[in-house]
């Protein structure tokens, strides 16, 4: 509320008769009805334990479209005049701006907090150490916020980790959790308990304000993004659709997509084209482009272009001449296939783009690979920037968290990695 209030005054300051239509108390008014509104229906995720920098800007810049939405309505119902176009750009860009901007730095402030260990919540792990290491591993991380008690488990106290305290077994839990009042959240490996101390925890949670979290072994092992659906009364565990199969999701990509492939091609790649030709024929002579096939969404092969990298000439054979390994390294040999990111047949981000020889290798090492025609091959991805020697891993991941503001991040990072690494290695 006290962002928005200085956009208004900020708004004021630089456009004076932007609220003009009726009294300044009214338009605060408003505007204020509209922030109760939107933090009411849409809470800041900075208190959740799971929330990311990506999430906290999206909340914010949602929250302030809504917020806006809701302003309007109230002005149309009120028939009053909110004023020129100005006033659009000028006071919710600002308050876009200025909201995102508080609520990460309070999320950074927080994970600050949580680092050195203060207001992080204490919690207890109950179950089979096999069930709940991957949690554990997360919940070590120091910007988790939570703080591990010990674990209630019926395995060998000396099959635990070493920094793990044994607290005893499933069945002395809620005896525990009766005697510790500043235990507030329970993570449960419902596969190790006995149908009846499962329900017995679950309702002493319930009763106690408690937060239990129930982790089915088996499911929680598949890495998929799980939700609960009723069927009658029955509650059912199925997976989430993967968030790039949306249609949406697919128009914002195609979007994206053809908009910064064409800017590139119309404005940058005519001068990398004019350069690369200039030297490669001075260096090594014949044509431009060679061309690549690869395998792209749903199997479908498709032949690119790429910038000839290699010798053509029976004298040098087909070796890698000065410029070409420079072209390579830095990628611009594969510039050309923004052209196939136009066309709509690559992304710009995605599960990395590979030869039509090559697929046969990453459906046998991967049944789960199938998931990635789910998306089109990338010309990017978190296997590039991530430098990872194993990209199936990296792809499957990608398409099951994919995000918009993922994908900016990873043209963002695989940016840096190119100009960061590549070029020193080039030099060295």
């Amino acid at each position: 509320m006290a962002v928005m209030y200085m956009c208004y005054f900020i708004t004021q300051l630089l456009i004076t008769d932007a609220f003009m239509a009726i009294s300044r108390s009214a338009h605060v008014l408003i505007l204020s009805i509209g922030m109760v509104g939107v933090s009411l229906a849409f809470p800041p995720l900075l208190a959740n334990h799971n929330a990311s920098y990506t999430k906290i800007i999206s909340r914010s810049l949602f929250s302030v479209l809504m917020h806006f939405l809701i302003c309007s309505s109230i002005y149309a119902i009120a028939q009053i005049w909110m004023g020129d176009r100005h006033l659009f750009f000028v006071f919710w860009g600002l308050f876009a701006a200025l909201l995102a901007i508080e609520r990460l730095t309070l999320y950074l402030l927080k994970n600050k907090l949580w680092s050195n260990n203060k207001y992080t919540c204490p919690i207890v792990l109950v179950g089979r150490m096999e069930g709940l290491a991957t949690l554990y591993k997360d919940i070590l991380c120091p910007t988790s916020g939570y703080q591990v008690n010990g674990i209630f488990s019926n395995d060998l106290p000396e099959t635990l980790p070493q920094d793990l305290y044994h607290l005893g077994g499933t069945a002395q839990t809620i005896e525990y959790l009766s005697t510790k009042d500043d235990i507030r959240t329970v993570f449960c490996q419902t596969n190790s308990l006995t149908p009846q101390e499962t329900t017995e925890l679950l309702d002493y949670c319930l009763q106690n304000g408690i937060t239990f979290y129930g982790i089915p072994e088996h499911l929680h092992n598949q890495q998929r993004h799980l939700t609960i659906e009723n069927f009658g009364e029955t509650e059912l565990i199925t997976p989430k659709p993967e968030p790039i199969s949306h249609w949406t999701s697919k128009l914002l990509k195609r979007v994206t997509d053809f908009t910064l492939s064409f800017i590139f091609l119309t404005i940058i790649f005519p001068f990398i084209y004019l350069a690369v030709v200039f030297i490669m024929k001075r260096n090594s002579p014949g044509p431009v482009f060679v061309p690549k096939k690869y395998e792209g969404r749903n199997g479908k092969k498709h032949t690119g272009l790429l910038f000839r990298v290699q010798h053509v000439s029976a004298e040098n054979g087909e070796k890698e001449y000065a410029f070409g390994n420079f072209l390579r390294k830095l990628h611009i040999d594969e510039m050309p296939l923004f052209f196939e990111i136009l066309r709509g047949n690559i992304s710009l981000v995605g599960p990395r783009y590979h030869a039509c020889m090559d697929m046969s290798a990453y459906h046998d090492k991967a049944d789960r690979y199938g998931i990635c025609s789910l998306a089109k091959p990338g010309l990017s991805g978190c296997n590039m920037t991530q430098g990872a020697e194993d990209s199936i891993k990296d792809d499957i991941a990608y398409v099951q968290n994919w995000s918009f503001w993922l994908d900016l991040c990873l043209i963002v990072r695989m940016s840096l990695r190119i100009f960061n690494t590549n070029i020193n290695k080039y030099h060295n």
